[in-house]
């Protein structure tokens, strides 16, 4: 389990079952207020949760990977019936696909889904949150700006980004659900941000770029395994594929 200390203008990451609750309250009807972006932006953080240890552990695991797919399908399922229903409109019927998805992510959050699991596979929520920090977008929507960028890396062999092998069962996963004919796993990742309303375009200069990391470097660098071996050099190259940006004379140009 985890949580986060704030030093100064730092938060750092606390990690240990000392911080696990001792109990749960389930009651979907505190989420009842919970507008439908930010209840699918739960449901992607939950996918994102159970994906991305998922493609960062090479070694396949049957009964962990049984539950994370099944998982992850279960929430594409919900969040595609929450996007088209309009959750005003059935009371009733809204209160339960908010208790499947809080259900779900909490799945997400401990039990069989991430049993053997690569225990420093977080990459891109380490890049995320650092770009959350530097730009004051949420860190969901630092994770929809970066991930599709995240995944074409994992497809292209990078293997210090995740096993392409494993990304191509989440995708099959995604595209299962989504009942799309897709390409690719980034094409389907792409189809269910656009559908959910949640794709988010990054822009960003190239003294941006260099600052977030650098800052990266410093607070996951240094020896540390969470980096996967990437340098500020590598993280910085990265950040302009998720930018698909360009630089030239110190500004960026290519998506905004």
């Amino acid at each position: 389990m985890n949580a986060c200390l704030t030093q100064g203008i730092r938060k750092r990451l606390i990690s240990g079952s000392g911080l696990r609750a001792d109990a749960v309250l389930l009651d979907s009807a505190l989420t009842a207020t919970l507008p439908s972006r930010l209840l699918l932006t739960g449901a992607l953080e939950a996918i994102f949760r159970l994906s991305t240890p998922f493609v960062m552990t090479a070694t396949p695991r049957r009964s962990a990977d049984t539950f994370a797919l099944a998982s992850i399908r279960a929430l594409v399922d919900a969040g595609n019936e929450a996007r088209s229903l309009g959750l005003a409109t059935d009371p009733e019927r809204s209160g339960q696909l908010r208790r499947d998805i809080a259900e779900l992510s909490s799945f997400s959050q401990s039990g069989w889904s991430s049993l053997g699991r690569n225990s420093y596979g977080t990459l891109p929520w380490i890049i995320a949150t650092e770009l959350s920090m530097a730009t004051g977008v949420s860190k969901m929507e630092a994770v929809a700006a970066i991930l599709p960028a995240y995944w074409r890396r994992i497809e292209s062999g990078d293997a210090r980004f995740g096993s392409p092998a494993r990304l191509r069962d989440v995708g099959q996963a995604l595209a299962g659900a989504a009942r799309t004919p897709v390409a690719s796993p980034v094409a389907a990742l792409e189809h269910v941000l656009s559908h959910w309303g949640l794709t988010r375009p990054l822009s960003l200069q190239e003294p941006d770029i260099h600052r977030i990391a650098q800052q990266t470097s410093r607070a996951w660098g240094g020896g540390l395994p969470m980096l996967q071996g990437l340098t500020s050099t590598d993280v910085a190259a990265f950040l302009r594929e998720a930018a698909g940006a360009h630089t030239m004379g110190g500004r960026a140009t290519g998506a905004a």
